[in-house]
This record gives C-alpha cells, structure tokens and sequence, in this order.
C-alpha cells in the first residue's frame, strides 16, 4: 500500500479524490491485523478468545473500529477549532491512515515474539536473546515512527493547518486518551489500597490464626 511505502503520496491522493470507501477499508484492514496481533498472542487457547460470555477476539475488532470513528469526529473538532478547516473526512482519513503502519508494527512485533514458543524453540544464549529483542523493539519503533508522521502530516494536508497547529492538535487527543487511563489506573490502584487495608485491619481487629482469636491492638 502506497501509505507504507509512500505516505505523502497517499496522503495528497486522499485530498484530492476524497474517497470514503478507501478509508474505511484501509481501517478494516487495521482492525483485523490488531485481531491477528491478539490470535497470535493466543496461539495455543484460540477457543478463549470467541467465548460468548467475553469474547475478546471480536472486540479486539470493534474497539479499535469504533475508537477511530469516535478519534476522528474528536480530532476534527479540535482542529477547526485551532484554526484548522475540514470535515469528518478529514478527521477520519487522518486517524485511519496513521493507524495502519502502527497496526502492522503490533502485529509483526508480537508476531516475533512469539515465533520461538509456536515453533518450541528455545535458547539460552543471552546474544540471542538479546538480538531477537533488539529486532523486536526496532519493528515497533519504525512502524510507530512512520504512524506519527502520517498523523502529522495529515492534519497538515487534509486540514490546511500549520505544523504547529497539527502538533498541538495531536498532543490534545493524546492526552485526552491518556489521561483518563491513568485517572482509571489510579482509581484501580487506589481500590486494591483500600481492598488491602480492610483485609489488614480485619486480621488485626480479629486476631490472626493462632492467635486465640483476640486481637493484636490490646
């Protein structure tokens, strides 16, 4: 696909035909390779992942799908609102283009990462290991490298905005992502604080075994 190999191509082809159906496809692609990313990771318990009662394989598709539905209405807002001009198009192709190289870096990483355990081979050389490591971080870092500069220039084309006006427009969506994972991180962390201090005062209050059952703080 030319956003691989050459995304300003892709991206000023994109401007100028305006073709929705290319950019959905081009997100389906993405979703099913995050799909692959996880039948990969769950190579020997497949049959988890389509449970009914918590069928992650379909939402490892449908997250993503919708997620950049969503990301695309949200980044369009906050570009014309920087100054920016463009439609949900604009928004939609920008998000779905810079997701495909990240999508195909999850899944080549993961893929390697797991290459050794489907083929049950295994080493102790720390070299090896070390390499196989190295080649996988290189993957994920080349692809994600080639999504950021897709995004930014994106918003730089298809919203007829400046470099800075894109960098800032991306900084607020990623921290409008990040912020309420680590509000949610945070709020996780602080339940099992609290969950482990009643389970520390109860043993407390009630005495630990062996104790007779009376309690420490007398």
């Amino acid at each position: 696909m030319k956003i691989l190999y050459a995304p300003d191509e892709a991206i000023l082809e994109a401007k100028r035909d305006r073709n929705l159906r290319k950019t959905i496809i081009v997100l389906l692609i993405s979703c099913a390779l995050f799909l692959a990313t996880l039948v990969v990771s769950y190579h020997d318990k497949l049959g988890d992942l389509f449970d009914m009662k918590f069928p992650v394989g379909i939402y490892a598709f449908l997250v993503p799908f919708l997620g950049s539905l969503f990301l695309g209405f949200l980044l369009l807002v906050v570009v014309n609102t920087l100054g920016g001009n463009g439609d949900y198009f604009d928004g939609l192709t920008t998000i779905t283009y810079s997701l495909l190289p990240l999508s195909i870096g999850v899944f080549l990483s993961m893929s390697l990462s797991v290459l050794p355990s489907i083929l049950n081979v295994s080493t102790t050389d720390q070299n090896i290991n070390l390499l196989h490591s190295m080649a996988i971080y290189a993957i994920y870092m080349f692809f994600s490298a080639e999504s950021l500069a897709i995004i930014f220039r994106s918003v730089k084309e298809l919203f007829n905005a400046d470099m800075l006006t894109a960098f800032i427009a991306v900084l607020i969506i990623g921290l409008v992502v990040i912020i309420p994972l680590f509000i949610l991180m945070f709020i996780l962390g602080l339940s099992v604080i609290l969950v482990l201090f009643s389970v520390f005062s109860g043993l407390l209050g009630g005495g630990l075994p062996g104790m007779g059952g009376g309690s420490l703080l007398v």
